[in-house]
């Protein structure tokens, strides 16, 4: 069961803090990737892409399978970090929020760095398509 929230703990300690985070992470992280369960359906399963677009996400999808588990989440570290500033950087970027948005972004694409989110999204296509066995995302040979 999820603790209440961080605005009705008595005063902001660390480990109150922390455990908000937990409480966060507990309800966020299961709903993005049943987004990206969606996600991945809707791309393997519809005509949404066109076939190139489509070959492309696929070839993207494949460059996941070059990292093993400690990669992966080493390479997500520099990531977690770039979206957790967009927290900061969007309530003061006015009209560039966009822009905010696609820089960090793409600093995570150029970077190489992996995301459980996006990454979940290339690795359910994956399986949908029939290139990964579900044993495998699940992180089992």
């Amino acid at each position: 069961m999820l603790s209440p929230s961080i605005s009705s703990r008595r005063g902001f300690t660390a480990l109150n803090t922390l455990a908000a985070s937990f409480d966060c992470g507990a309800s966020c992280l299961p709903a993005n990737i049943a987004g990206a369960l969606v996600a991945a359906l809707f791309y393997a399963f519809t005509p949404a892409l066109s076939p190139e677009l489509r070959d492309g996400a696929i070839e993207i999808s494949r460059e996941l399978l070059n990292n093993n588990s400690r990669e992966m989440f080493f390479k997500s570290i520099p990531s977690g970090f770039l979206i957790a500033a967009m927290v900061w950087v969007i309530p003061n970027a006015d009209t560039a929020r966009f822009q905010m948005v696609a820089l960090l972004t793409y600093l995570i694409a150029i970077g190489g760095f992996t995301h459980i989110v996006a990454g979940s999204v290339e690795a359910f296509l994956l399986v949908f398509i029939g290139e990964l066995a579900s044993t495998q995302l699940l992180g089992s040979s």
